[in-house]
């Protein structure tokens, strides 16, 4: 039988690790859409056109702006749920009766909600 602070840990971990993997993937599909957007730029880099070239630029500048903003918000993200966790874990280790007694009187909650369906 795990304890209940073994058990705070263990959700911790998990929910660091789901926040590491929903940013790594969040970060591959803005890269992935990043790269097609700059292809299609690359396309158009075919005509001549002094116009066309101004707003070539101007995509490019606002790509690679977006680019950085995008891994900043994601890593911030990802910094928020490890800090959160971590809170979490650090409130469950000096409060362990405190959040027994919460767990008890959701488990009630739930169980008088479950039986009056």
């Amino acid at each position: 039988m795990t304890s209940m602070t073994d058990q705070v840990t263990d959700a911790k971990d998990r929910a660091v690790n789901s926040a590491h993997h929903a940013a790594s993937a969040g970060r591959q599909e803005l890269s992935n859409f990043f790269d097609d957007v700059q292809e299609l730029v690359g396309h158009a880099t075919q005509s001549a056109d002094a116009d066309v070239a101004k707003i070539r630029s101007k995509v490019e500048a606002s790509l690679h702006s977006a680019r950085i903003a995008a891994g900043k918000t994601a890593q911030r993200m990802q910094d928020r749920v490890t800090d959160a966790a971590a809170s979490t874990d650090d409130y469950v280790r000096a409060r362990p009766w405190t959040m027994i007694g919460v767990a008890a009187i959701l488990g009630l909650a739930v169980g008088v909600a479950l039986q009056r369906r």
